[in-house]
């Protein structure tokens, strides 16, 4: 009667009052609740192939941590969805379905990330991400003979007002200067106009063995009237201290007019909306380089300098580092298009499809019409002639040695500008109208302008612009990622090319998706 009695509850159907939320459940494979469509099945596409595990620096002692390679998947993928903080991983770990399948179950802190990129990712961050480009351009056939290079700004993890200017601390240092002359005057010792922290230390010391030998006692606070010998130790004390801060502020500028003390490494820059006030207002920054090809990101780097003209060669040459080529056809905005960057890109075999400064001016009719600028001057022959007829002869020839390459200059001055009725429109001094030619670098403006206009050169500026352009806008507002979390360049370029590999891999997620290419 029992066993009747018990088949009879088993065949009962389930009522909802047997159910509830903590009942236990047998195992199962997470990967089976997982969606078809979602990223991760994109991400373990492109990781099967990589073989990261050789990048991975396992520890000679201690405690063995978490697998190197689970935590290195776990990083990525985070990276992928837009996770970037470090407590955001290890929350994901918990509650996110896809981070528990990845992780096998495991829960890592936030700390045992830190550590894996501190140290057993340190140097290795960008060759993993090389190593995942590699991958991806045998998958979809990316062409990299094309690089569409831009540039951005984003503003360092710095503190408000914690600028140094250069030109500020080299005013400083001669007000200095002129204290410290003032003081070894009064010490009957010789005087300069330039000093140095090493030449004033052993002065400092030399008053101090006076002290001690002539056991001079030293007083202080109110009331107390200080010896002489003390008031010159302790006015060059100061005078050393403040010489060899202002040595070290300099030192830190290298070549940069500025830096930011809470990140030496980042520079000044004109922000086009800052962190804290939201307005556009200098602030320690980054300038951000990147190198499109196919809409995915090859290669990136951070630059102290706020212009983009000094970034271009070495782009191309860390491309070559990490590819070991160059592109043939690099394809850049006017702010790249200069006389060493030219000459460079013809010594290594790349077409110039870069614009130059006046590349846009010159397709306005009024410039066009314009007859007074020096390239609207240049006849057929070579010589150089005004509106008027007259015409320049050559007063000298200069070369300029400060860049890559010699730069050779031709001066030429007009004949005479005395009751020219243009003389208004053409010249703004006294003087003959001067014109500065510089003809090699105007050939190399016509073959750059040549390339632009030409069927392929319109559209690849189409595409400089739908892609390289497009990848900062979604980086930046799309993601929110407009301010850099570490501090150091090279911290800086790690999360850069962490939250690149993310990029990259996302890209390649929305392309399969859309069946640009089979998965």
């Amino acid at each position: 009667m029992e066993i009747r009695q018990e088949n009879h509850a088993l065949n009962h159907p389930l009522n909802n009052n047997d159910y509830n939320a903590f009942q236990l459940i047998l195992p199962l494979d997470l990967a089976v609740m997982i969606a078809k469509d979602d990223p991760i099945r994109s991400f373990v596409n492109v990781l099967e192939g990589a073989q990261l595990e050789k990048f991975l620096k396992r520890p000679s002692k201690g405690r063995q941590d978490y697998q190197d390679f689970t935590l290195l998947k776990i990083l990525l993928f985070a990276q992928m969805n837009q996770i970037y903080t470090l407590r955001a991983i290890e929350q994901a770990c918990r509650t996110d379905i896809r981070f528990i399948w990845l992780a096998g179950g495991i829960t890592p802190s936030h700390m045992t990330f830190q550590r894996l990129i501190n140290q057993r990712l340190n140097g290795r961050i960008e060759d993993i991400f090389v190593r995942i480009n590699q991958v991806l351009i045998e998958k979809e056939d990316i062409d990299t003979s094309v690089l569409y290079i831009d540039g951005t700004k984003i503003e360092a993890n710095a503190t408000k007002n914690s600028f140094v200017w250069k030109k500020a601390t080299i005013k400083h240092r001669q007000n200095l200067f002129v204290h410290i002359s003032e003081l070894l005057a009064s010490m009957g010792l010789e005087t300069k106009t330039h000093y140095s922290s090493d030449e004033l230390l052993p002065i400092w010391m030399n008053l101090l063995n006076r002290i001690q030998t002539e056991q001079i006692e030293l007083v202080k606070g109110k009331g107390h009237h200080k010896p002489l010998l003390q008031k010159q130790y302790e006015q060059l004390k100061q005078h050393w201290e403040k010489l060899c801060e202002h040595e070290k502020r300099l030192t830190i500028c290298g070549e940069r007019n500025s830096y930011s003390k809470t990140d030496s490494d980042a520079t000044m820059l004109h922000m086009k909306e800052d962190y804290y006030m939201k307005t556009g207002i200098f602030k320690p920054g980054y300038n951000l380089q990147i190198g499109v090809s196919d809409e995915y990101v090859m290669c990136a780097q951070c630059f102290p300098n706020p212009t983009d003209t000094l970034t271009f060669i070495p782009m191309l040459e860390h491309f070559k580092n990490l590819y070991g080529y160059y592109p043939k056809i690099p394809v850049a905005d006017a702010g790249y298009g200069s006389y060493d960057n030219y000459l460079f890109c013809l010594s290594q075999q790349m077409e110039l499809y870069q614009k130059y400064s006046n590349y846009e001016s010159e397709k306005n009719g009024r410039y066009r019409k314009d007859s007074f600028y020096g390239k609207a001057m240049l006849q057929p022959d070579g010589s150089l002639r005004r509106p008027n007829g007259k015409g320049f002869h050559l007063k000298e020839e200069k070369v300029h040695e400060h860049g890559r390459y010699p730069r050779y200059e031709e001066v030429y001055v007009c004949e005479d500008c005395d009751g020219c009725p243009f003389a208004t429109k053409c010249k703004k001094s006294e003087h003959n109208r001067t014109v500065r030619m510089n003809r090699i670098l105007l050939e190399m403006q016509a073959a750059a302008k040549e390339n632009l206009d030409s069927p392929r050169g319109i559209q690849l500026r189409m595409q400089r612009s739908a892609q390289a352009e497009s990848t900062f806008g979604i980086i930046k507002s799309n993601w929110g990622k407009s301010r850099f979390t570490r501090r150091g360049k090279k911290n800086v370029e790690n999360e850069l090319l962490l939250m690149l590999i993310g990029y990259n891999l996302m890209k390649f997620h929305k392309k399969s998706q859309r069946g640009q290419f089979p998965s």
